[in-house]
């Protein structure tokens, strides 16, 4: 728990609200009460995106995943052997009500990895989010200026965007680090949801509060790596607030790259550091 402390230090001390409360279990609970994470995404050209998510929620702890996806990302998911619930859907255009019925089980969710930029596919999507209530993540190709029509206000959102999904979003990254925490705290207020700006150093707001996560390396630039955050985001996503969700979050990820770099090299592959996300959470926080 020191290293936290260490890594992470802003406005206030995580280590006074981090607690284990919300990471360990209960001897006796039962399949699913420990997250069920829905994944809507994936694409022709993005098949196994959909997967490193769930790999991201499963490593962190989550009971159970829920892919909802096209045939060819479901193909995969029954490929990893990782025990993924499959829901197939031909497209997403205009499918909204089955997709949302598909999630509606779920204790929280992750939408827009690997859904391309169609028109068709982002609107129906927006529809989704109007009609479910789960918290959510909210990565990649739905990062998109239209989530200011929507009233998040109350619900637990996290849009999870590096440098230049954020510019699309709300203005240039640019000036100091106390420039841009004040930019992603104001961009948090106007989406109504925590913002977790990926970089070097994440910076993360909920609109009133700001952290900085400085853990990780220079090899977690990868691709995948976002899709494995926004999963293990989720899995927290579904116990506690947005805010230390994504403190968590982001703290794992970049611990797991410190130590998969460590042990492996810079080679190390998304499972490697999915592997590592486990291992992280049971040393530094004595599960």
């Amino acid at each position: 728990m020191k290293s936290l402390e260490n890594k992470m230090k802003d406005e206030k001390s995580v280590i006074k609200w981090m607690d284990k409360s919300f990471i360990q279990r209960e001897k006796d609970s039962t399949k699913g009460e420990n997250g069920v994470i829905g994944v809507v995404g994936g694409s022709k050209n993005y098949i196994s995106t959909p997967s490193i998510v769930g790999i991201g929620a499963l490593r962190s702890g989550a009971d159970l995943v829920k892919i909802v996806s096209n045939v060819k990302s479901v193909e995969v998911a029954c490929n990893h052997k990782k025990g993924f619930l499959t829901s197939r859907i031909d497209k997403y255009d205009g499918n909204i009500q089955e997709i949302v019925e598909e999630i509606s089980g779920c204790t929280s969710m992750v939408i827009g990895n690997g859904t391309t930029k169609n028109p068709e596919t982002i609107e129906t999507l927006l529809e989704v989010l109007k009609s479910s209530d789960l918290p959510v993540v909210i990565d990649a190709d739905m990062l998109t200026t239209r989530l200011k029509d929507l009233d998040f206000e109350g619900r637990k959102v996290v849009l999870t965007p590096h440098v230049k999904e954020f510019e699309r979003l709300y203005e240039e990254v640019e000036g100091d680090l106390a420039a841009i925490k004040e930019k992603v705290k104001k961009a948090a207020r106007v989406y109504q949801s925590t913002i977790v700006l990926k970089g070097e150093k994440d910076v993360i707001s909920d609109g009133k509060t700001v952290f900085v996560n400085e853990t990780g390396c220079p090899y977690l630039s990868k691709g995948g790596t976002g899709d494995l955050l926004a999963g293990v985001l989720a899995r927290f996503l579904s116990e506690t607030n947005g805010l230390k969700s994504s403190c968590l979050a982001t703290y794992l990820i970049g611990k797991s790259g410190e130590k998969a770099f460590d042990d492996i090299g810079p080679g190390f592959s998304l499972e490697e550091l999915g592997k590592k996300v486990s291992i992280v959470l049971k040393e530094d926080f004595d599960l």
